[in-house]
């Protein structure tokens, strides 16, 4: 039912951000809106599904969207980089779903507590996997300055 909910949800969303009036008798809801202006000037405004690895019945919904934010088993406050051979198999899925080229798949680890000299390798291989974005786990409570200094210094081996 909540599946339900959020994908008709998600047509409804879709067809406002076109900035066309939407007139819609769905099975759980009703909508009669003229135009939502301005209109986005991205078009489609990129909309991602987060998944539960390895889960799949959410996969065939950020198959039809723009990206995946796939969670993984043990992504705590400090997720370790997911291993390659998972991306590759989450990517085999989205595209056997019917998943764009061109997918966003946006991934959440620390590389902040990797050896320095192991960050530019970590993030090439989660490139090399099909990762898109790389969004860096800082766990809640960790010291402003360090934050800080990390990001200051740009992203891994770029």
């Amino acid at each position: 039912m909540r599946g339900e909910l959020l994908d008709e949800s998600l047509e409804i969303l879709q067809e406002l951000l076109t900035g066309n009036a939407l007139l819609h008798a769905g099975r759980h809801y009703a909508i009669d809106s003229p135009p939502l202006l301005p209109a986005p000037v991205q078009d489609p405004v990129p909309i991602w599904a987060a998944v539960r690895w390895p889960n799949r019945k959410p996969l065939a919904r950020a198959a039809t969207l723009q990206g995946c934010f796939p969670i993984f088993p043990d992504s705590g406050d400090r997720p370790a980089p997911p291993p390659a051979d998972e991306l590759m198999q989450l990517q085999a899925e989205l595209t056997g779903l019917g998943a764009g080229r061109f997918l966003d798949v946006a991934v959440r680890c620390a590389l902040h507590r990797l050896p320095e000299y192991e960050r530019a390798g970590a993030t090439a291989a989660l490139a090399d996997a099909g990762v898109t974005w790389l969004l860096e786990a800082f766990a809640p409570g960790q010291d402003a300055a360090a934050v800080e200094a990390y990001v200051r210094g740009g992203p891994p081996g770029g």
